[in-house]
């Protein structure tokens, strides 16, 4: 009985996109706490992680600015700003120091015009996020057959939810949802490997161990930019007919 319940494609894509949306909040709520856990070299550095992040845009010769505060560490292309949170411009461990070299990593790389910089800077990621809500509307629709919807069509119009359930959508919104994400997905690995460790072993202040620990947990940080890629093949499946 079951098996002949999984055999249906659409189900089982509905099954894949649960399990790959569970397991991607999962996975970056672990990763979260690993990169904010204090290593046990901790408070053991003459300069503080903004400190370090000016240090390096002085080497480097950059125009960019260091500002603290926010809830979010990034670079800011609009503004060419490195924002920092209160506990990483604060915090003199080895993951603080990757997530200052990772975000720098974008300014270098902004400022030499890398083409997936740029390409990252300009669509920024609400744009493979919305790719991938169209996506998985789409999807949705498909899953549950449109009459199970009609009751939207009031605000949508039974031909909107046609149109959201078709084969085009799906694939259209699929493949910009893909296309987008490896622009991401490639930025943020080329930031972190190799140019945010050769920015911590420039400095020459950072030890192996050091070193290591910033490896894994810029690893770990860039691993959660592919994991979107698990959710698209629930559309791909979705594609094919009953």
């Amino acid at each position: 009985m079951l098996t002949e319940f999984l055999t249906d494609t659409k189900v089982a894509a509905w099954l894949w996109l649960t399990l790959s949306c569970s397991t991607l909040f999962a996975v970056r709520l672990i990763l979260a706490r690993r990169v904010s856990r204090p290593d046990d070299y901790s408070g053991t550095r003459a300069f503080t992680p903004v400190e370090f992040a000016e240090m390096t845009i002085a080497r480097y010769r950059l125009s960019t600015c260091v500002a603290v505060g926010g809830r979010q560490n990034k670079f800011d292309p609009k503004t060419d700003t490195v924002h920092l949170t209160h506990d990483v411009a604060n915090r003199r461990d080895s993951r603080a120091y990757a997530t200052v070299s990772h975000e720098l990593g974008h300014a270098i790389r902004f400022h030499d015009r890398r083409l997936l910089t740029v390409l990252y800077a300009k669509l920024g990621l609400w744009a493979p996020a919305a790719a991938l809500t169209v996506a998985a509307l789409s999807l949705a629709a498909r899953v549950f057959d449109v009459e199970a919807l009609v009751y939207l069509s009031k605000w949508t119009g039974t031909a909107a939810l046609q149109a959201a359930a078709s084969s085009v959508t799906l694939g259209i919104s699929t493949t910009a949802a893909t296309t987008l994400f490896a622009i991401v997905a490639s930025d943020e690995w080329r930031t972190s490997f190799p140019l945010a460790l050769t920015l911590m072993e420039q400095a020459g202040v950072f030890s192996e161990d050091d070193i290591v620990i910033c490896r894994s947990s810029l690893k770990a940080a860039a691993t959660t930019y592919l994991l979107p890629f698990s959710i698209l093949p629930a559309f791909v499946i979705a594609l094919w007919p009953l």
